[in-house]
């Protein structure tokens, strides 16, 4: 009897563990069906916490996010370890300018983008994070080295794709990833099956623990008000063009 029960109870683990983790067969369409529904967005928001690995403690970044069209708002709350006081910064961008401010040191950063060639411009966009179609560009050509599968995260359902060499990622920077595979590894996205937006990233070096990883909080893709976008800074705030520095960063990496 007690065999029995055990082989019973075997099954059902089993019959449960394919209900968790079912593979996506035709993963090039998932690919490009998942960008072309978020390139159909027009309005995303939310909150998110990006996490940083540093010499065994891990530095948590909260910040919230604003998306409409070509336009782009971000608020970050850093705080480094060992210091006091966190280092609040705003970052605007229009598709013509980027603007970033930094409140500790009462500077204005501007990136004039229309002064780029069109592949760095498209580059600073996707540091997006979430939603617009350049986010996941090209994942597609690269299908077959994704793995994609059915399963759920916090009583949710979504879908997990894994890269286990995130060097086959040479040319695309979903996420804001610039050059990835010289640091990372391995890259896990949680796809909310619902919306299809990211819901976690996790990025890998040689560690089991993710050495970078951003999590997704209360999206909403409600229509925005063009005033979020509007951000007065103070007057006495220094202002600092970056345009050159950030064309010739670009460059070098290439």
């Amino acid at each position: 009897m007690s065999r029995r029960i055990m082989l019973v109870a075997a099954a059902v683990a089993a019959f449960a563990g394919l209900l968790q983790a079912q593979p996506v067969a035709d993963r090039a369409g998932f690919l490009k069906g998942m960008q072309e529904k978020q390139a159909s967005m027009k309005n995303i928001s939310g909150s998110f916490e990006m996490g940083i690995s540093m010499m065994g403690s891990a530095m948590k970044i909260p910040g919230k996010f604003w998306q409409k069209d070509e336009k782009i708002r971000m608020d970050m709350d850093i705080r480094m370890p060992g210091m006091e006081t966190s280092m609040e910064q705003i970052m605007i961008m229009d598709g013509k300018k980027m603007l970033q401010y930094q409140k500790m040191m009462n500077t204005v950063i501007t990136v004039d983008m229309t002064k780029m060639p069109e592949e760095i411009r498209k580059a600073m966009k996707q540091s997006s994070l979430v939603g617009g179609k350049d986010t996941f560009s090209g994942m597609e050509k690269i299908a077959d080295e994704v793995e994609i599968e059915e399963t759920s995260r916090n009583g949710k359902k979504c879908f997990l794709l894994t890269l286990n060499d995130i060097s086959k990622l040479s040319g695309m920077t979903p996420l804001g990833m610039a050059n990835p595979g010289q640091m990372f590894k391995k890259l896990l996205i949680w796809i909310d099956r619902e919306t299809l937006l990211p819901a976690l990233v996790q990025i890998f070096g040689e560690s089991e623990t993710p050495g970078m990883w951003i999590e997704f909080k209360d999206i909403k893709t409600s229509d925005i008000g063009e005033d979020i976008f509007k951000a007065a800074f103070p007057a006495d705030a220094k202002q600092i063009d970056m345009t050159d520095a950030v064309m010739k960063m670009f460059e070098h990496k290439k």
